[in-house]
């Protein structure tokens, strides 16, 4: 009887199991990728919710500026804005710009379009600090 090749010829035997990953460790880099994404997508997911909880829960004005965008008033954003004008003593942008207003008036949304000197003497805003408009130029 003829021996297999494999028997007579060691070199070929050893290369044989090289080849097949007989008698050595295993190669685990593909687990170590899979471990590493896992815990990547782990952060993500922490990190995700974070900033749910950041958004929702408020942050001072922070808070309240993205909170302007998801409700129908837009009151308390119109009311930042004519003050940034007075800080900036922007005249004619708190005299003659007129800005769309989105409110409630007795329990109905209501949407009108005012100056910030026009909303001095509205009762549904307070906070508006007051710049003189005598000399505005509006057209």
């Amino acid at each position: 009887m003829k021996k297999s090749v494999f028997m007579n010829n060691k070199k070929g035997f050893e290369s044989f199991l090289w080849k097949r990953n007989l008698g050595k460790k295993m190669n685990t880099k593909g687990l170590e990728m899979a471990w590493s994404t896992i815990v990547a997508m782990i952060l993500a997911i922490l990190l995700l919710a974070i900033l749910i909880i950041f958004i929702t829960m408020g942050s001072g004005k922070f808070g309240d500026y993205f909170k302007s965008f998801f409700g129908y008033s837009n009151v308390d954003s119109v009311v930042n804005s004519c003050n940034l004008l007075v800080q900036s003593n922007s005249q004619y942008g708190f005299c003659c710009e007129k800005k769309n207003i989105k409110y409630y008036l007795d329990g109905k949304k209501t949407q009108d379009d005012f100056t910030c000197f026009e909303l001095l003497n509205k009762s549904f805003i307070n906070g508006i600090n007051s710049l003189e408009c005598s000399g505005a130029g509006c057209g």
